[in-house]
């Protein structure tokens, strides 16, 4: 696992790599891409109980996006029999900014992550508290999170929650939401088939999620009953019966087409059934599929999302991601059919020779995109690698933008 990227949750992230390479520009308030000049990155084991992992990378001026500066410190000590502490620093700092723009000179993050796992394997889970720094001396800068699963043969319990301040900004993280409290906890049975039914294990189990803001109380709720059924053949077929409120405290479209929002300050209470299939992924032929039925907001949703894929060992790997969404909302609100597909194809040259191409068309985001990677293993855990991205509007095909990127790793066995 990348060292850098195992802290935090994945929605509660002090670092995430795809931000290193894009830029808010202040005066037209767009997210756009910018050069990166240089960067390096270390990342290994100092011995059976030690990780370090160290990256600064630096981008180069655009426009009116100023230059940055990127460094990354993550350490990680082995405690117990499974257990570890993680620390990590980052810091995103401005080269030489304009004194018009009103963007903050530094943004920095220092964080604890105690990651949990009994001897035994009954016990998993994890602690965390980060906090952020920045020009302004202000409070609420810090998130926190805590999860804990307990396992038997018979049944499983677990419980989640995170805290995240208000004024909590991780610039060089993922974090798309502040200033709430959340829990998240979970049950599960297990009941176990006989020895010659095609069913191996199955059983009932609950999930929630409810969310509250500081200042206003309960906000959001997600709460879900379902069945799980898991075949001798390593099939999974899951049914989930779904109920969801969500507080909006400004204006929404659901369909995201710019048509009439739904009102701010109004409280929306769905339910909704969905079917979820999982074939054997060790076939030469997989599918996972999902089907949704149900209430949205003040409107209906139907959706079916999956993916087909086919393996043609050792040379290639094919697969095939779609989203289909439609979206029946009352007048004067606006429905929409919205569609996702994306094919994959991974080659395999040789042994340290491959190729990944990705395509992906989203009539929601108008975006017609390719990506494609060349990876060349020219040492043990050490690649070069060749990215080429390209985006367009799929409606006319005229050009976004287009990017080219190589990266080169390289293992030391000090």
């Amino acid at each position: 696992m990348d060292l850098f990227g195992s802290f935090g949750t994945n929605r509660i992230n002090p670092f995430f790599s795809r931000r290193i390479g894009s830029g808010y520009n202040e005066v037209t308030e767009t997210t756009e891409q910018v050069p990166i000049l240089l960067g390096a990155r270390l990342n290994g084991k100092l011995d059976n109980n030690w990780r370090l992992g160290v990256m600064n990378m630096q981008t180069n001026k655009k426009d009116e996006i100023p230059a940055f500066n990127y460094s990354v410190l993550a350490l990680q000590r082995k405690v117990f029999s499974r257990s570890n502490i993680g620390l990590i620093f980052v810091n995103k700092q401005t080269i030489s900014a304009p004194d018009t723009l009103e963007i903050n000179p530094f943004n920095r993050v220092i964080g604890m992550d105690y990651n949990i796992a009994s001897k035994d394997n009954f016990w998993n889970g994890k602690v965390f508290y980060h906090q952020a720094f920045t020009p302004e001396s202000i409070t609420d800068q810090f998130a926190h999170g805590a999860s804990l699963r307990y396992e038997r043969y018979r049944y499983s319990i677990q419980w989640n929650h995170n805290l995240v301040g208000e004024n909590y900004e991780a610039e060089t993280g993922f974090v798309p939401r502040t200033g709430y409290f959340n829990i998240a906890p979970e049950a599960r049975l297990f009941f176990y088939a006989p020895a010659k039914s095609k069913i191996d294990r199955h059983g009932p189990g609950i999930e929630s999620r409810v969310f509250w803001d500081p200042d206003f109380g309960r906000t959001d709720h997600l709460l879900e009953l379902f069945y799980d059924i898991r075949f001798r053949n390593n099939s999974n077929l899951r049914t989930t019966l779904q109920n969801e409120a969500i507080y909006l405290f400004d204006e929404f479209d659901p369909t995201r087409t710019d048509a009439t929002p739904l009102p701010a300050d109004s409280l929306y209470n769905f339910s909704s059934v969905r079917l979820n299939y999982r074939s054997d992924q060790r076939q030469i032929i997989t599918f996972r599929g999902d089907l949704g039925i149900g209430q949205f907001y003040n409107g209906q949703r139907y959706s079916l999302r999956g993916n087909l894929g086919v393996r043609l060992q050792p040379f290639a790997q094919i697969g095939i991601d779609f989203n289909l969404n439609r979206i029946a909302l009352p007048e004067p609100y606006a429905s929409a059919d919205l569609f996702l597909i994306g094919p994959r194809i991974d080659l395999t040259f040789s042994k340290s020779i491959f190729l990944t191409t990705f395509i992906q068309y989203n009539s929601q985001a108008d975006n017609f995109n390719i990506n494609t990677r060349f990876q060349w293993r020219f040492a043990p855990v050490s690649d070069l690698f060749i990215v080429y991205t390209d985006n367009y509007y799929a409606s006319d095909f005229l050009h976004k933008n287009r990017a080219i990127v190589a990266k080169l790793t390289y293992w030391f066995n000090i």
